[in-house]
């Protein structure tokens, strides 16, 4: 890498998701940063095919790209539909953990007590990628992180 694509790397890697405190480069939607003389390409994967905060991200993005190398062209590509929860890196496991998620293959147990005796609070959350659930042992509620991917929406019972 040359000393601007360390500079951009750096500062997208610490762009963080519009809706969750954690980057989006934890959470596993920033997927590639290439720097081309002053073209700079980022690719992303959304949470969800349809998610509202996109405009938000590529904003917050092209910020961070300008805060480095303001006469840069940033271009942004989507790639529709790849994310799963196994693409949050192992730091974005424990962001997630301490602010009250949990992806989707870990919604067995409460991500504060540990215990298995939680309950869906119904279909829909604060937002497309989110479903709510609490737990019946501490009385915490947390939010299951939703994968784009359909094999992840499976339930606990």
């Amino acid at each position: 890498m040359t000393g601007l694509e360390d500079q951009v790397s750096a500062a997208v890697s610490e762009v963080q998701d519009p809706e969750i405190d954690i980057t989006l480069a934890d959470l596993g939607v920033l997927r590639d940063v290439a720097v081309h003389g002053d073209t700079v390409r980022l690719s992303l994967v959304p949470t969800r095919v349809a998610c509202p905060a996109r405009s938000e991200m590529e904003r917050r993005l092209r910020a961070a790209v300008a805060g480095v190398r303001p006469t840069a062209a940033v271009s942004i590509d989507w790639a529709d539909g790849g994310w799963r929860s196994a693409d949050v890196s192992a730091r974005g496991r424990r962001v997630l953990s301490e602010r009250g998620y949990v992806a989707a293959e870990q919604a067995q147990r409460c991500p504060y007590c540990d215990s298995a005796d939680i309950a869906q609070s119904s279909a829909f959350g604060g937002s497309v990628c989110k479903i709510p659930f609490s737990c019946r042992s501490c009385g915490s509620c947390f939010d299951l992180l939703r994968s784009s991917c359909a094999a992840a929406h499976k339930r606990p019972e």
